[in-house]
């Protein structure tokens, strides 16, 4: 059918978030709906790295904060960044080993006793990745984002060695996948809260000669 394993076990896990989350929203209200408030913010900082004669590799961490008040609680979200494919590429180990090091942070990685979320899906794309989580299945853990607090940290590499330093490329939020994932924080009982995520800048600089 032109599908490898991999690329059936994303799909198969992608259709099974969407599955998952449905369903909760149904069982507690009946419906899906679309909050209007609060709202939440994705970012991850601009970085300024040195290139020299071979691939750069370095880590970006993604963080949210929710934007107004009162505080709410979360149970789980989804987002997906887009890179150029000819400058960078994702080759964070656990997207394509759930075996590996995981890349969760702060209060996702505290979840279930320090095991993190129950239900993870994490896909690399030749352009970017996507991400998200459920943060359990009974649907009791929570996560408030009262400040900005990180959540995955995604490990990157360039795509050979640069020239024509100083350079900057931007990675920018984008609806990624098959089917597209879209950027959502979800809110219990069976609410997705309006979510913008902002771009950040990649800035590579010559390596200073010292001799």
């Amino acid at each position: 059918d032109g599908l490898g394993r991999t690329e059936k076990r994303d799909l198969v896990n992608r259709l099974v978030f969407s599955l998952l989350v449905l369903l909760a929203g149904l069982f507690f209200t009946g419906s899906i709906t679309c909050g209007q408030d609060p709202t939440f913010q994705i970012t991850s900082p601009d970085q300024t790295l040195s290139a020299g004669l071979s691939p750069v590799t370095f880590s970006a961490t993604f963080s949210i904060e929710q934007t107004n008040t009162p505080t709410s609680s979360t149970s789980g979200f989804t987002f997906s960044f887009e890179h150029d494919p000819l400058v960078l590429q994702v080759v964070d180990p656990y997207f394509i080993d759930r075996t590996a090091a995981s890349p969760f942070q702060g209060d996702l990685a505290a979840l279930n006793a320090g095991t993190g979320p129950d239900f993870v899906s994490a896909e690399i794309l030749v352009n970017g990745f996507t991400f998200g989580v459920i943060y359990d299945f009974t649907l009791q853990q929570s996560i408030t984002f009262e400040a900005v607090k990180p959540v995955i940290e995604v490990d990157y590499s360039t795509n050979g060695v640069l020239s024509n330093l100083p350079f900057t490329t931007t990675v920018i939020p984008a609806e990624l996948g098959s089917p597209p994932l879209a950027t959502v924080v979800a809110i219990p009982p069976g609410v997705t809260a309006p979510t913008i995520a902002l771009p950040f800048e990649i800035t590579f600089t010559p390596t200073e000669d010292c001799n």
